[in-house]
Order: structure tokens, then sequence, then C-alpha cells
């Protein structure tokens, strides 16, 4: 269980723990299966390699929800996600590392929340920038 994270402990500026993540193939079937996502280019090497990948790719679908649990993991069980985007840029490959990082845009009050807005962005292990997303959360307060 991850520590609460309140929003007096919250500065403009900070970043969220990164969250790493080697994902296999049989992740990506898993996935694909529970999720309803049979695009062949996720587990078919053949596919993949037509469009002119090296090898199946994860789904964007999956990265996104990677962005959700660096959240998820940072906000702790007071928490709450309000909003989250991702936009996909590039590929990922199962065997690869996958790290989202984040940072803390801007924190704010609006009826009666305490509210975080987050610059979120997956990344491959060369450093590129592959999904990229945005985040708002509402915080518990100490008082």
């Amino acid at each position: 269980m991850a520590q609460q994270l309140y929003f007096e402990d919250v500065n403009e500026g900070d970043e969220i723990p990164e969250l790493v993540k080697k994902l296999t193939k049989k992740n990506l079937v898993v996935y694909a299966v529970t999720a309803g996502d049979l695009y062949e280019l996720h587990y078919d090497k053949d596919t993949a390699t037509a469009q002119g990948f090296k090898d199946v790719i994860v789904q964007g679908r999956l990265k996104s929800a990677l962005l959700a649990q660096a959240v998820t993991d940072w906000i702790g069980d007071g928490g709450s996600v309000r909003k989250l985007t991702c936009n996909n840029r590039g590929a990922d490959y199962p065997g690869d590392e996958f790290t989202v990082k984040g940072k803390v845009l801007k924190k704010f009050q609006e009826n009666g929340e305490n509210l975080v807005e987050l610059d979120l962005f997956g990344e491959n292990p060369e450093g590129n920038k592959t999904t990229f997303g945005k985040a708002v959360v509402a915080l518990p307060g100490k008082v």
C-alpha cells in the first residue's frame, strides 16, 4: 500500500516516482484477451514486421494504464484521478523497459477540491519519449 500523499506536501515542479516495467509478450497477450484488443500487431510478429515494426508492439491502452498506475501509486488510497489523457507517439517492444515519469505542473483548489495537474510521459530504454499524458488528481488535505 502506498503512503498517503497530501495536498500540502505537493509543490509545483515536483517529480513523481518513476514506474519501470519490463513487459513480456505474454503480458501483451494477457492484456489483449482481457481488454478485448485482439489486433494481431500486438501478438503476431509477421503482422508487426509487415507494418514496418521490428517486433510486436505494446498496446497503447496498456501504456496508458501504466501512466495511470504511476499516478495512483503516487497519490495513495485517499487520492483520486479526476482526468487522465494519453497520446502514443512511438512504438515500445516487449522485453524492453518502459519507464513512466511525471512532474507537477500546477496545484489549485476548485469546487472545494485540492487538485494537482501532472505532465506525464513514458520512455523507452534509449530515453525516447513514446507516450505523453496529462492527469488531474484530487488529494486530501491534512486538516
